[in-house]
């Protein structure tokens, strides 16, 4: 009797966490189709920004490679994850629509050689709203004495793959005194849940996403890190 007593509530535990894991798919999805619009909207917004500083010029070519990136994106609704290859594309991508307004900023990207973009696998749409977020909040309200730097490092560390991204800009302490809390990057809170609920789905601890703010000897604020951790098993 104690047996069969044990039995079933282990069972009852399994498909209770079933049950928890696929609630938690279902919001990964759901999540990830709301960082599209919001992704679009920033775009159309630039290209508007464009045309009323009436930059058609500018604006045809923003507009001709928006249309690339939306197809990209559109793509990527339907997959769990992508392949790094096709990450970097899209980010390469926003970073020329975003310098075609913004000349100052100043791109660096680092792989490490032991990585094979074609055959790594990441969520998709997981790098963009933070680099979003470098660039209008960190790097954009520099001063113009200062050349604006942002770079994504990816390197592998035994089974775990490591993506930096990190900008000289103004740091967060200026964000938040600048803009309230409720103003925090629509896609960053996003992106912040999925990867909680990607944490939850794989099962693996390594899954994190953790942000630093980078100081000088004086303790003035010099930039942001921003440090996520993926397995290297993930696959289409």
């Amino acid at each position: 009797v104690t047996w069969l007593v044990l039995g079933y509530f282990k069972n009852k535990e399994l498909k209770k966490n079933e049950a928890k894991k696929i609630i938690a798919e279902y919001k990964l999805v759901a999540l990830k189709a709301q960082i599209n619009p919001h992704f679009m909207s920033n775009c159309i917004a630039a290209i508007q920004y464009l045309i009323l500083k009436n930059k058609v010029d500018e604006a045809n070519e923003y507009l001709a490679k928006f249309s690339f990136l939306v197809r990209q994106v559109l793509n990527f609704s339907a997959k769990s994850f992508v392949t790094l290859k096709e990450e970097l594309e899209i980010i390469d991508l926003y970073v020329k629509l975003e310098k075609l307004r913004f000349e100052k900023i100043k791109f660096q990207l680092e792989i490490e050689s032991a990585i094979n973009v074609d055959t790594m696998f990441i969520p998709p749409l997981l790098l963009q709203p933070i680099i979003e977020n470098a660039i209008w909040h960190g790097l954009l309200p520099l001063e113009n004495t200062k050349v604006a730097v942002l770079k994504l490092i990816i390197r592998l560390k035994e089974d775990i793959l490591e993506i930096i991204i990190e900008d000289n800009g103004v740091g967060r302490k200026f964000i938040k005194e600048s803009i309230s809390n409720s103003n925090e990057s629509k896609g960053i809170a996003i992106t912040k849940q999925r990867i909680e609920n990607l944490k939850y789905i794989i099962d693996h601890n390594v899954v994190s996403l953790v942000y630093e703010d980078l100081i000088d000897d004086k303790n003035n604020p010099i930039g942001t890190r921003v440090n996520i951790s993926l397995p290297t098993n993930l696959n289409s």
